[in-house]
């Protein structure tokens, strides 16, 4: 081999082995799932029960409570706190006191004089302290939760050094951060002036028009945004979302409304309201170097509205179209493991918004969470009862971690079937007999819709299927107890699996309610 020859697979040796040596060199340690704190925004009028909580730190290794205390408001020049939250103050885990601030405080911000308004979010939280003790709840620190405009950053850290110059010692100050902080570069000095912060990695934006395709969260834009945030070697949490919400278009596709606290299920049973589309946000997520199924992605549904109709005090007129965005346990799994690869070693924890408590639908349950953080993939399942007292009850329950679409099939023996078919949760109870060439062979029978009374089988369909819900109908029927019923269970998963099962169940006696 001549010279020449040798010195360039030598030069070409030592590019490579420079390439890979910067390549792990940039590279961020993997956390490990156990490595990684959970900490909670709890966002209510009210103070999360202790139940509530203890399912919660039982089901995750939580750290920290970011618990919304009340807002800030200014009125007419006027500055006071509003809103506090009601309730007793929780124990544990470690409590964090965080405060907003109302739309007329941030347009006034600029005007705002900051000695002032440090004075008053001291004040008030001195008191909520003394509250705090007097629950025997012991408070680590505050939170200042206002999204100030980018170009104001500056005098956000001037408000946030002269508000740390009040509060006791050994109180820990943070603040949250929108995503557009992240490129500014006034963003130090506020970071400078509190000891971590909680980039939100969510809600960049909300749609202001139907035709646009914008998820609260994307897997791969949290991986972006933690490549930037380890650049700053700052301490910080990993704000991820958990909840879904509503946005109420007109005709024309313009925004009207948001709703973040409206139970989808309100939607998606209500009969004034046609689906007219539902799909995921991302198809497939190819840039994830995680092993996952097919979707993790939020699901997007576009419902019409044929009249007029108020749903939980949102007035739809017809023509109005509604767009649920609604969170998958696989999209937050997705979110977290992109938080551990990517985050390196300034990464306090991830912190869910919102702490998921009984009457909150629009939010993931703390089963899919668990899984989610967990890196685990959530399991379908159902339990199936039947009934018989003066009507026959079929409950089906949830009883799997997995939230989806479910569609249940039942035979029913001798054409029993009478009337008076009552639902709760489902969407559709359709009544179908075999086509007439089928008869003979019913385990590959063509099914066609029917009436009731000729009715073979019975299917059932339920989509939002999250877990722990329980659907049920109740029907007018011929027959007796220890009847059985053959039903198969379809379970379409979030994340685009699907499961399948064959079960018999046999009518017991129940005392009428």
């Amino acid at each position: 081999m001549r010279t020449g020859s040798k010195s360039l697979l030598l030069a070409a040796l030592i590019i490579t082995l420079l390439s890979a040596w910067r390549y792990h060199r940039a590279a961020p340690r993997l956390w490990s799932v156990s490595e990684v704190p959970v900490a909670w925004w709890a966002w209510r009028a009210v103070v999360p029960t202790e139940a509530e909580l203890e399912t919660v730190m039982r089901a995750t290794p939580s750290q920290a409570l970011f618990l919304r205390a009340g807002q800030f408001d200014d009125e007419q020049g006027k500055l006071r706190r509003i809103r506090a939250v009601a309730g007793a103050m929780p124990r544990r885990p470690e409590l964090h006191l965080v405060y907003n601030a109302t739309r007329s405080l941030l347009a006034e911000f600029e005007r705002v004089e900051t000695n002032k308004l440090a004075a008053t979010i001291a004040e008030s939280f001195a008191q909520d302290v003394t509250r705090a003790t007097s629950d025997c709840a012991k408070v680590a620190g505050l939170q200042l939760d206002l999204d100030v405009p980018t170009r104001l950053l500056p005098r956000y850290a001037q408000l946030l050094k002269q508000t740390r110059a009040l509060l006791p010692a050994n109180t820990k100050l943070s603040v949250t951060g929108l995503p557009t902080w992240i490129a500014s570069r006034d963003l130090n000095d506020v970071l400078d002036a509190v000891d971590f912060w909680i980039p939100q990695c969510y809600g960049a934006l909300i749609p202001p028009k139907l035709d646009q395709l914008v998820p609260i969260v994307s897997p791969p834009q949290v991986a972006r945004t933690m490549e930037r945030l380890r650049k700053l070697k700052r301490p910080f949490y990993a704000g991820l979302p958990a909840y879904g919400y509503a946005i109420l278009y007109s005709p024309g596709g313009a925004l009207i409304e948001v709703r973040g606290d409206l139970d989808p299920a309100l939607i998606t049973n209500h009969p004034d309201l046609e689906l007219i589309e539902r799909k995921t946000f991302e198809p497939e997520n190819k840039t994830l170097s995680h092993n996952f199924p097919a979707v993790a992605s939020e699901w997007r549904s576009v419902y019409r509205a044929r009249r007029d109709c108020v749903i939980d005090g949102l007035v739809i007129r017809p023509g109005d179209t509604i767009m649920l965005d609604l969170p998958t346990a696989e999209s937050l799994r997705a979110c977290a493991c992109a938080v551990r690869e990517q985050a390196g070693p300034f990464l306090l924890g991830i912190c869910i918004f919102r702490l998921p408590v009984h009457d909150d639908p629009a939010t993931l349950t703390i089963t899919e969470i668990a899984d989610a953080l967990n890196d685990r993939a959530t399991v379908p399942a159902a339990s199936i009862t039947m009934t018989q007292s003066n009507h026959l009850r079929l409950s089906v329950t949830n009883s799997g971690s997995a939230s989806g679409t479910m569609r249940l099939t039942m035979e029913i023996p001798n054409a029993a079937l009478k009337e008076a078919i009552r639902l709760d949760g489902f969407n559709e109870a359709q009544p179908l007999c075999r086509a007439a060439l089928d008869r003979e062979s019913s385990a590959q029978a063509k099914l066609l819709p029917c009436s009731l009374r000729r009715a073979e089988f019975i299917r059932l369909s339920a989509i939002n299927w999250r877990p722990g819900m329980k659907y049920w109908m109740e029907i007018n029927s011929a027959v007796t107890t220890q009847t059985r019923f053959d039903t198969k269970i379809e379970i379409e998963t979030d994340d685009g699996r699907t499961h399948l099962e064959e079960r018999s169940v046999t009518v017991s006696r129940s005392e009428e309610r």
